[in-house]
This record gives C-alpha cells, structure tokens and sequence, in this order.
C-alpha cells in the first residue's frame, strides 16, 4: 500500500526484467521519463550481455531501434539519478515496416537467437496499445499479448536451462499506459504492473542544478530580504534556492516543471530568484491534473476558542513537517485527526487551521469527483487522488464532510462503490508513511461509525474531536475576529469608522427587557472586548455557531447600508446588537440540546472524544 520511492520502483523494475517476467506494463502520463528510465535500466543489462537491444514500437512509427552505442554501468551503480539516461547523442532507427502491434508480438514470438539474434535478446517498449488491452476493446489485443507472454515465458526457461554462461538471450515486452484499471481480466496473472511516481525533490533538483551549471539559468546575488524570506546564508543561498523551488515543484510532471521553470527564465531575464519559490507554489495549484484535489499553497485563517485542539497541534508541528526530527527523537508521523460535531461550529475552518499551524499546504480532497459511471474507474481515481497526495508530501489534506460524501454505503444503492472506496482509503490511512496528514469532518457521523466502526479506532486516525457549539468564551474570541476584521475593512476602503463606547454597550446591557445582562458580567474595559462580552453572553447569544456569528455581521453591514440617509453611512453599536439578537432567535428557536445533537454529543462523551 504504501508508495514506492523511484529508487525503489526501478530496483523492482530491473529484478522484474532479469527474473523473465514476459510482460510489464508501467502505469504513467510521463512517457518520456519512463523511457528515460527504462534506458538507465538496460545500462545494466547491457553489462551482462552486450548483444541486448532496446526497442520501441509507437503506432505512426511501427519498431525503432536505440541507435548508437550505450555505455553500460559500472557494478557500484546503485543510485538510478546517477546512471545516464538517454543522451543527446543518441536516437532512435528508422521504422522496419512492421506496423502492427500484433505483428510485433508475432516477431517476437518467433525470433530465436540464431535467425534473429537482435529480437531474440531484446527489451521492447510499446507506447499506444493500451486501449486495446481492455476487456472489451474492438481491436483486442488480449489474445496476441497472452500468447506472446506464454511464448516468453517458454523461451526464457528454455534458454536459461540451456546455458553455462552467466549471461542468455531472453525477450521482454514492457506496455506504457496512463491506467492499468481497465486491462481486461485475462491479462490479470499475465502482466506485472508498475506505478511509476512522480518526479521527487531530489529529481527536481538535479534538473534545476544541471540548467544553472549549463548556464540556461542565473542565480543572482541575493539582498538581504531574499535571505530572510528564504532562512539563507549568503554561503548556501544557492543551494537553499534550488532546494526550495524544487521542493515547490514535487507532485508535477517533469514536463510540467521544467516548462515552468523556462517561463521563470523568460519572464527574468534568464535568472532564478528567492521569488520564484512562491510562483512555483502557485503554478503547482494551477497545474495539478486531477478534478478530486484542490491546492492551496497557503492558508490564512482566523479562529477562536479551540484551545484543547491548538496545544494539540502545537505538540506535533515540528514531527508533522521533518522528517529529521521524527527520526531523531524516534518519533511516529502524525497520521491525522477527525472532526466531529454540530453543523457550522467551525469544523471546516478548523481543518484550514491546522494548515496554517503546521505552515503546510492544504489539498481539499472533493469525494464526489472520484465516483466514476465506469466499473474500476472509481477505486482507481481514488488511488490516484492519494498517490498525487503523497507525492506532495508534506501536505494537510482535508476530507470535508465525509459523512455524506460516503452515504450511498448504508443502503448499497451505488453497488458497493462507496464502501470499496472508503475501505480502501482506511487501508491507505493505517498503513501510510508519507507525511500526509488527513483532517475529515463529519456532522452526523452516526451511520459512518455503524458501518466503519474502525473509523473510530486508534491506527487510523490519531485524535477524534468533538467540536460543540462555541462557549460564550469561544463566542466573544469569535465575535472580536469577525467585527475587526469588518471595522478594519470599513476605514481602510471607504473612510467610514464605528467608534465602540463602552457606554452604548451599559445601556444595551440594562435596556433589554427579555434578555438582561448584568453589568457585573462584563469585566473588560477595553471598549471592543467589552461590547464582544455583551454579545457572547449566553442571555444574547447562546448557541450561536462561529458562521452564525460571520453572517450576523455581515448582515448588520448591509442593515447599516440600507439605511443610509444623505448619503452618511452609520453603522451602530446597536444595529449589530440589534441583528445578533435576531439572529440568534431565527438559528436557535430550539434548545441546542433537543434532537441530533444530544445524541450525537452523547455518542463522543462514551468514546471518551475530548473537546475541540
């Protein structure tokens, strides 16, 4: 389950050839870069016999060869970014007038290494035959390709048992292909697939390193913001830049990369500089293929209230973002954490909070985009969701409401899909090792846990919280964000101010006939907490939800403005009191206790959830 690194991938990649497995099929959008590697991998196989060939069939071209001499590996080579791929010098062959796929498969089948020794040692790459290898493809090649398999497999026993030396001719077919999720099921035990990851940091950054040697590239002398911005030295601003930038590109393609780092290049001057880090960032957000994630490169968020959740998360910040640490002080990654609790108690800003807090990325996780009309194509779009997750390690990715992003599970309507999706993602959420840290909310999680009572169980995630309606400390933290930020943005942009006077406030206090507050309750004398005070009081506001209380101000805004008269434009001390204590007769005509909720704050007090 868990995502093999490059390093490991072709370690297995090369154990597969050598070991005769007639036909593997890599999975990747990057067909270039995986030939790139396949050549890497035939330097060592070259090594052990140097009558091996390398070929490659494409549908407009047929079969080419690799021409020119390949230099072969030395037997210390162990590091795959360190062997040469595909140099400048070398190219491919004219085709031979094969053009069919299964005519190539027929050659192969038929070359024996003394009428034919070139086919009868060689690996064969082919690009465009996936669509045929589905179940119920028109041009079928299912067949072809399962004789061609059972014929390898044949000639590579035959010839290995007929051998003394160490090296013997055998022949590999290895499919390149965007998916594997739709081969048809006759190919299943014939093929050994091959998930090929995206480019890592250290991939990235040898690109990046090789454009700056070859001079395609500047790195200026940096100023002293450059410096700050990026926690340089003068002495190592260089390698920090590149580090940086290429830490910034990991979850593109290196197609995607390197054309944006030709568009940094272009836009200045042919220099690299401490800016584009955050370009790269940006760019990533823009680019990242895939309808079921949204990145966010960084997150600004305000919340009040949620002390238990903060110390929480001040704990793990430094383990959930290096790696070194974790392994100096022996750490586990955090896996991540569920929300649960009342509709609108800030669940979904507090997942963002977390974000902000670990100074991570956020990747929102849209459920509903995974679900396919095809058979397969779902469980394999939420693969691909989660290694594109892990290739952008470190990353918090979010899961909303994962309650109802998964309700066709209680009543099997959608067939099974919605429980093998969701099954699949707790498999990958126990057994992870990327840093990936998962927050998913839910409101009514009560029929989740019926049928996924492991979602409640340490392995999966590290921490449950219970997220309640604010407490009148939470609500005065919540009421002070929301009316700064309104007031700030009222002076800034028009010139229009509210003067908070603690003596307004007394009177709103004493005048409220049906919701009386006593003065002895209001004990801040600054006069914005104290009008916060009076508003958070449970005789004004109990219960009220931190996006209750957003829309409240907001609508004491538009009341200040639809009342404007001669064009002075007032808003009061009275007319946000006046709306919040509207407001909270219209959302909370009910005791917050009655109902779902009572249940549900029930159900997190037995599993022993602390409070958020």
């Amino acid at each position: 389950m868990a995502r093999q690194t490059l390093q490991e991938t072709m370690d297995r990649l090369l154990l597969l050839i050598r070991a005769g497995y007639p036909v593997i099929f890599i999975e990747t959008y990057e067909e270039a870069r995986a030939m790139d590697f396949i050549v890497r991998a035939f330097r060592h196989l070259i090594r052990e016999n140097r009558g091996k060939r390398l070929r490659r069939w494409c549908a407009n071209t047929g079969v080419q060869e690799l021409q020119l001499p390949i230099t072969s590996c030395s037997v210390e080579d162990q590091i795959w970014l360190d062997i040469p791929g595909i140099e400048e010098t070398q190219g491919w062959g004219d085709q031979d007038g094969v053009i069919h796929a299964d005519r190539t498969f027929k050659e192969l089948i038929d070359a024996d290494p003394v009428t034919n020794p070139t086919v009868a040692d060689s690996l064969t790459v082919f690009y465009d035959i996936y669509p045929q290898l589905e179940g119920l493809a028109a041009d079928s090649l299912v067949r072809p390709l399962r004789a061609a398999a059972q014929e390898l497999r044949q000639y590579y026993a035959a010839q290995r048992s007929g051998e003394t030396r160490e090296s013997y001719p055998y022949k590999t077919i290895i499919v390149i292909g965007p998916s594997s999720e739709q081969l048809a099921t006759e190919l299943k035990r014939d093929i050994r697939v091959i998930h090929f990851p995206l480019p890592e940091r250290e991939e990235l950054s040898q690109l990046l390193t090789k454009m700056v040697e070859a001079q395609q590239l500047d790195i200026p002398d940096p100023s002293d913001d450059d410096l700050e911005s990026l926690g340089a030295t003068k002495e190592n601003y260089r390698e920090r830049l590149i580090e940086l930038v290429s830490a910034a590109g990991t979850g593109l393609t290196l197609t995607d990369y390197r054309l944006g780092i030709n568009m940094f290049s272009v836009q200045g001057n042919r220099q690299l500089v401490a800016a584009h880090v955050e370009q790269m960032l940006y760019l990533k957000s823009q680019t990242i293929h895939s309808a079921a994630l949204d990145y966010t490169p960084h997150v600004n968020v305000e919340l009040g209230g949620l002390s238990t959740i903060r110390e929480w998360i001040r704990i793990r910040r430094d383990a959930a973002v290096s790696e070194s640490i974790r392994k100096e002080y022996a750490l586990p990654a955090p896996k991540g954490i569920m929300l649960c609790g009342a509709s609108g108690g800030g669940k979904s800003q507090l997942a963002k909070l977390v974000a902000k807090e670990f100074n991570l990325a956020l990747l929102r996780l849209d459920v509903g985009a995974l679900f396919g009309s095809y058979i397969g194509e779902s469980e394999e779009r939420t693969r691909e969701a989660l290694r594109l997750a892990e290739a952008l390690a470190p990353v918090v990715l979010w899961i909303d409401e994962i309650d109802k992003a998964f309700a066709g599970i209680s009543d099997g309507g959608d067939s099974g899909v919605s429980r093998r999706v969701l099954g699949y993602f707790l498999t990958w959420l126990s057994e992870k090792e990327e840093s990936v840290f998962v927050v998913a909310t839910a409101n009514n999680f009560e029929d989740l846990l019926r049928h996924f009572p492991e979602f409640s169980r340490k392995g999966r995630f590290d921490q449950i919280f219970w997220v309640d309606i604010p407490t009148p400390e939470a609500r005065q933290s919540i009421f002070g964000i929301y009316l700064k930020r309104a007031l700030d943005r009222l002076q800034k942009n028009s010139g229009h101010e509210i003067t908070i006077d603690n003596t307004i406030t007394d009177q709103l206090a004493q005048n409220s006939t049906t919701r009386s507050v006593s003065l002895n309750d209001l004990t801040a004398t600054e006069p914005l907490t104290r009008f916060c005070q009076l508003l958070a009081h449970p005789n004004i506001s109990n219960a009220m939800t931190g996006a209750e209380i957003e829309y409240a101000i907001d609508d004491a805004l538009y009341r200040a403005y639809d009342e404007i008269s001669d064009g002075n434009y007032t808003l009061t001390q009275k007319t946000i009191y006046d709306v919040v204590t509207e407001a909270k007769a219209l959302y909370r005509p009910q005791s917050p206790d009655d109902g779902i909720l009572k249940k549900l704050r029930q159900i997190a007090s037995n599993k022993g959830w602390p409070d958020a």
